[in-house]
């Protein structure tokens, strides 16, 4: 099974200039734990997450007011026609929940875990 057919498209995403309290009311409403920071050509530059947005708003001092301030820049992403069985082993490996999936460099998706575990929740024949 290939990512292509478990990801989600379109995913959720922000700018690095969009607002810190529209992140986390966007990854509460949507149910979802992260998600990808486009740059000005629609390029992946980080993710955000909601420990991110936690650690950003309740840090002592001043509580950070664009996603920019508080997304990781360190990125793991995989291609579209990436094995399945190849992204769980990394997201094992990295301890990570969410992964963006490119075609080259274009974002055309979002595996999480709940993407995976949906995958086992069909029927087989």
């Amino acid at each position: 099974m290939l990512v292509c057919e478990v990801m989600s498209s379109p995913a959720v995403t922000f700018r690095p200039g969009d607002a810190v309290r529209q992140a986390i009311h966007a990854l509460y409403d949507n149910h979802i734990t992260a998600a990808p920071v486009l740059g000005d050509h629609g390029e992946l530059v980080g993710m955000v997450s909601e420990i991110d947005l936690l650690c950003g708003e309740f840090a002592s001092g001043a509580s950070p007011k664009r996603v920019g301030d508080v997304m990781s820049r360190t990125l793991v992403t995989v291609a579209e026609t990436t094995e399945a069985a190849t992204l769980i082993d990394l997201m094992v490996h990295k301890r990570i929940k969410t992964v963006p999936v490119l075609r080259d460099v274009e974002l055309v998706g979002i595996v999480t875990r709940r993407d995976l575990m949906a995958v086992l929740t069909r029927d087989r024949d």
